[in-house]
């Protein structure tokens, strides 16, 4: 095989070795007065076989987060709008909010342990922030989505395009190879300083929705 390592028998190395192959070589080490550094690598089977469990694992993504936005635009069309309106209108706030949630909130949720009262509440607390942050991807595929469709003038006033358009695209953009966890991060923060924006802004003069009008779930 090519990528085997031989050494002759009259073959003496006085230093390091560094070698690399899909397998360790067998050969007298003896004849190595350094250090014998081995880099493994995959061979074909293996890159085949990794390469179909990313595909495998974004398409498990994109329906997870499909099935997601679906519940999101049958229980609270309304609420969904409100977020992503405020994420689009006032990207600023939610991503200073957002990066503030992050780091404070699960501080805020250890410190009610200390307390018997606070237990409870921490509880609910934490059922609460497990919820947001699992539809937060949503909130920002349909923002994305919303910006794509509103450039194109296409369907920008549907919350069921604006998902489907955006939730594929946030995906392809979180499995890039260096900016894909920069993305990830990114929409998580954005869409949890949204998230809470619109929260604190109930009973305020409510901003005009920029993701279409709102409708009746039958019809989002």
């Amino acid at each position: 095989a090519t990528d085997v390592l031989r050494l002759g028998d009259t073959a003496h190395i006085e230093g390091n070795v560094w070698y690399s192959g899909t397998a360790a070589s067998a050969f007298d080490q003896s004849k190595v007065n350094g250090t014998v550094y081995f880099t493994e690598h995959p061979t074909q089977a293996q890159q085949h076989s990794n390469r179909g469990a990313k595909v495998a694992g974004w398409i498990y993504w994109t329906v997870a987060m499909w099935l997601a936005a679906v519940v999101l635009i049958l229980a609270i069309p309304r609420g969904l709008r409100a977020v992503t309106t405020t994420m689009q209108r006032r990207p600023g706030l939610s991503f200073g909010w957002g990066a503030l949630a992050l780091f404070a909130a699960p501080m805020a949720l250890v410190l009610l342990t200390f307390t018997i009262f606070g237990i409870p509440v921490m509880f609910a607390l934490l059922l609460m922030w497990l919820i947001v942050m699992a539809f937060t991807p949503v909130w920002a595929g349909v923002s994305v989505g919303h910006w794509l469709l509103r450039k194109a003038r296409w369907h920008a006033d549907s919350l069921w395009w604006c998902a489907g358009v955006g939730v594929v695209v946030l995906l392809l953009a979180a499995h890039l190879p260096l900016f894909g966890p920069l993305v990830t991060v990114l929409a998580l923060v954005w869409s949890l300083g949204g998230v809470m924006v619109t929260t604190v802004s109930i009973g305020r003069a409510k901003p005009k929705a920029v993701v279409g009008p709102a409708k009746s779930s039958a019809t989002s």
